[in-house]
């Protein structure tokens, strides 16, 4: 197997597996939400410094308009508007419509993961493992909150076993599919780097941050500028790391 191939399948399959980490904890996910919460602010800090300093840099360098980043930003409104992928971490939310929904809004999310993922690597591994660990991170609490919503919504075992099965491997799908059509999409490499970032940037500002806000205590508040400046750092910690 070609070792790109590999990289990515590897990538996309963890990505899958942190994903299904939900499963763990959905049976007890009232003790679990201020860590969930936690969790988010850390997660925001990753993705939005995976996307200014390593993403959106990689597209530019590329020569691609800067716009890609808003096209980005409005293709992910529209999904969301559209299949309503947004992740709540309550198990009633406002947002959802049903448990179908909940189901195929996240297949489509975790298939997009995938073809972030293999994106990334089309450009280089380094970025490849940059953005993995955005989506990995992103995908902690993700897991966590879409398993604990299509239970509170009474589904059968049944469809929440197609539902899991479908999530755990339409990361890998979307990578797959990327890679296969590597020749169509090579020469909008640059592009599609923005459109991830401006993806990227999207998640942190109206999926992940304003959930945090019903995190109230102020102790609590100080943890979460705390942990959104670590995730920052952590992205600077991966660099240096993948690139000494």
């Amino acid at each position: 197997m070609d070792s790109l191939l590999f990289s990515i399948l590897i990538a996309s399959s963890i990505a899958s597996i942190v994903d299904l980490g939900g499963l763990v904890l959905f049976w007890d996910y009232a003790r679990s939400r201020r860590l969930i919460y936690l969790i988010l602010s850390f997660a925001a800090g990753v993705l939005l410094a995976a996307s200014f300093v390593e993403i959106i840099p990689e597209g530019l360098a590329k020569e691609a308009n800067l716009l890609w980043v808003l096209a980005g930003f409005g293709l992910f409104f529209v999904i969301e508007r559209g299949i309503i992928i947004h992740q709540c971490r309550d198990e009633y939310c406002d947002v959802h419509a049903g448990s179908y929904l909940i189901a195929i809004g996240d297949t489509v999310h975790d298939f997009l993961d995938g073809v972030t993922i293999a994106i990334s690597f089309l450009v280089s591994w380094e970025l490849g493992l940059i953005a993995t660990a955005a989506v990995i991170l992103h995908e902690i609490p993700s897991g966590f909150g879409s398993f604990a919503v299509l239970l509170a919504g009474s589904v059968s075992k049944r469809f929440l076993w197609v539902a899991i099965v479908a999530s755990s491997v339409a990361a890998p799908i979307g990578a797959l599919t990327t890679y296969l059509l590597r020749g169509l999409i090579e020469p909008w490499l640059g592009m599609l780097l923005l459109a991830v970032g401006g993806g990227f940037i999207y998640i942190a500002a109206v999926d992940l941050i304003p959930e945090t806000h019903h995190d109230t205590s102020r102790i609590r508040s100080a943890w979460h500028l705390v942990l959104f400046a670590l995730g920052i750092a952590s992205i600077y910690l991966i660099e240096s790391i993948i690139l000494r």
